[in-house]
């Protein structure tokens, strides 16, 4: 993108126009349209992407991906992405449910035909955003070269910035000689037989997931090294979402934990005990991070029998020979284990700032006069619900001001903090919105992208149920959020901004337009049976 001040759109010939320019068609883009679409289909639409297609990273995904989270409550609000449905038609909540790479993307190229059915909307791919010509005019690239000027009444820009290993370059200098893949190869290179030993770099869910696929393909644990530059914490899958319990008696136990703890690694520890979550290493340090990735029980054990992991921070370089260079002391660690260097493969499952989700400051505006920014996460990991919160705000609420003072997010970037006041931030978003525009209520429990959506489990008179009968969470989830506002969890803080941010005004849902018709038939009903009884 160019360097250039805005001009005046008065005499700048736009080849089209519309209400949204959209730039991105990855998770968060797709679902802020297929909202905005739902909510408002006189709305026009110009959805533009670098790649051949819809799907984001998704495109240069590593072959032997699949979802980490159920396939039920991602991707966008009108189309399933699950393969296993109840009775009524709706999706089930099952966790072994979770879509390959393939599959998601397969989803949403069915999603950009049903875009495509409304005549308001279109998409150009191979089209890259080039700079702003004036507030309302942009510039784009097609895949020809050409430069074209849109005019939008908003441009929606992804800040997330998700970006994978096969998106980019090594992140810093390898030798020339050095085996270097990305983890997309990483099974093709197993495959070839020219390699002895792996260097596994990364610690969260790429990384997880390239362990398993290698270990499953057939290689000795004791030809992996993992270089683990921070250790995370892992949800175990079939313990977080156990068969014999409900939502909402796990989700109790979950807040009965929270108000027991004092802190947000005594609250991991505590959950570590039940084994919901888990660690590489349990008799090391606690991680000092949670990004959120989930592994099952087996897989788990699985790569725990890599014994020979690497913990001295971040690599700086690899020089010839495979050694390594760290940031932390600027030691060097040899590739393991000794012989021909050109048999051991380096493999880059590296992603920083949970994929681009984290790292926005208080002060980051999401609406603003011209543009939307999708970027922080309102509801926790989940950038399809959140994306779809956004656009339904813009849907319904006029004013950018009273949209913003209804969001809240985690501002600490990739720690054990992000999660609690992503928690936090997702509680606050659904509640002062709920307050701000009453009908946003049934936008959320019906949901698909809501992983807490009542299709899900077991209805609007269960959840009354949990709320306000004998497991009284509500009150429970109240207590919880009074004490991270009076900031009586030792190692996080929630921002002040949030915690003293005023109410927004309430916005009226039915206008005095909408109400002439049906007062005005009232009107004429009662004084027709007026003039009947004295006939």
């Amino acid at each position: 993108m160019t360097d250039q001040s805005p001009r005046s759109d008065k005499n700048l010939m736009v080849n089209d126009e519309c209400d949204y320019l959209v730039v991105g068609a990855g998770t968060s883009g797709m679902s802020f349209v297929d909202t905005l679409l739902t909510e408002k289909p006189n709305a026009s639409v110009i959805l533009i992407d670098r790649n051949a297609g819809p799907g984001g990273h998704w495109t240069t995904a590593y072959p032997f991906v699949r979802l980490h989270q159920h396939s039920c409550f991602y991707g966008v609000n009108s189309l399933p992405l699950g393969e296993k449905f109840d009775r009524r038609g709706h999706e089930i909540f099952d966790y072994e449910d979770r879509a390959t790479g393939r599959e998601v993307l397969e989803y949403y190229a069915k999603v950009l035909e049903t875009f495509r059915a409304n005549p308001n909307f279109q998409a150009r791919f191979r089209c890259e955003y080039r700079r702003e010509e004036s507030p309302n005019v942009h510039a784009v690239r097609t895949s020809d070269g050409d430069d074209l000027l849109l005019r939008c009444r908003k441009l929606v820009m992804i800040r997330s910035a998700v970006v994978v290993p096969s998106m980019r370059p090594a992140p810093f200098p390898v030798h020339e000689s050095v085996p270097y893949v990305a983890v997309n190869d990483l099974l093709r290179a197993h495959a070839s037989g020219k390699y002895a030993r792996y260097v596994i770099l990364g610690a969260g869910k790429t990384s997880l997931d390239a362990v398993v696929g290698l270990l499953r393909a057939g290689a000795d644990p004791s030809a992996v090294r993992w270089v683990v530059s921070r250790d995370v914490w892992f949800f175990v899958r079939n313990e977080v979402y156990r068969n014999d319990e409900t939502h909402y008696e796990r989700l109790e136990k979950v807040v009965d934990r929270l108000l027991a703890a004092d802190s947000a690694q005594d609250f991991l520890l505590r959950m570590e005990d039940a084994g919901v979550v888990a660690r590489l290493d349990p008799g090391g340090e606690p991680p000092a991070v949670m990004k959120g990735p989930q592994i099952d029980g087996e897989e788990l054990a699985l790569v725990r029998t890599v014994k020979d992991v690497v913990r001295r921070g971040r690599v700086q370089s690899i020089e010839a020979g495979g050694v390594m260079v760290f940031e932390s002391d600027r030691c060097s660690e040899e590739a393991p284990p000794s012989g021909d260097a050109r048999s051991t493969v380096f493999v880059d499952c590296m992603a920083e700032n949970f994929k681009g989700y984290t790292g926005f400051s208080k002060d980051f505006k999401i609406f603003e006069p011209h543009r939307i920014n999708l970027g922080p996460l309102l509801a926790v990991f989940n950038p399809s619900f959140s994306a779809a919160l956004i656009a339904y705000m813009e849907s319904k609420i006029e004013d950018d001001k009273t949209k913003n003072a209804c969001c809240f997010w985690g501002t600490s970037p990739d720690t054990v903090a992000y999660f609690f006041q992503s928690f936090y931030g997702q509680i606050k978003t659904l509640t002062v919105l709920m307050k701000t525009y009453a009908p946003a209520g049934r936008f959320i429990l019906y949901s698909r992208t809501n992983s807490d959506a009542i299709m899900y489990h077991g209805g609007l008179v269960r959840l009354l149920w949990a709320q306000f009968g004998p497991r009284q969470l509500k009150i429970k989830t109240d207590r919880m959020i009074r004490r991270m506002e009076m900031g009586e969890y030792g190692d996080f803080r929630i921002d002040k901004e949030f915690v003293n941010r005023p109410l927004p005004p309430t916005v009226p849902f039915i206008t005095l337009k909408q109400l002439t018709l049906p007062v005005a038939c009232l009107a004429v009903s009662i004084g027709y049976k007026i003039v009947s009884r004295y006939k």
